[in-house]
């Protein structure tokens, strides 16, 4: 098996794009994580809850691919103002 996509359980069905991506080498990219939660709801709309929901998603999809918060070894982060846009 060349990938496994990895998918946390009771999280809603991700639609065109997946939450993480384990490889056969043991590397697991995880992309796309927002500030909603595992039912793809906005809980806050201030940065910081958002970013530390979008923070719990990282390592939910880490946890769901049998790893821990010490196994990240890089985060790049996009943030935008979508109100400024």
């Amino acid at each position: 098996m060349p990938h496994q996509i990895i998918h946390p359980e009771g999280w809603a069905p991700a639609r065109g794009y997946a939450n993480g991506i384990l490889t056969e080498e043991g590397t697991l990219y995880v992309g796309g994580q927002i500030g909603w939660t595992a039912q793809q709801v906005f809980k806050t709309h201030d940065f910081i809850g958002q970013m530390e929901q979008a923070l719990r998603n990282i390592l939910d999809v880490v946890e769901a691919a049998g790893g821990t918060a010490a196994d990240l070894t890089r985060l790049t982060w996009y943030v935008t103002d979508k109100a400024g846009v």
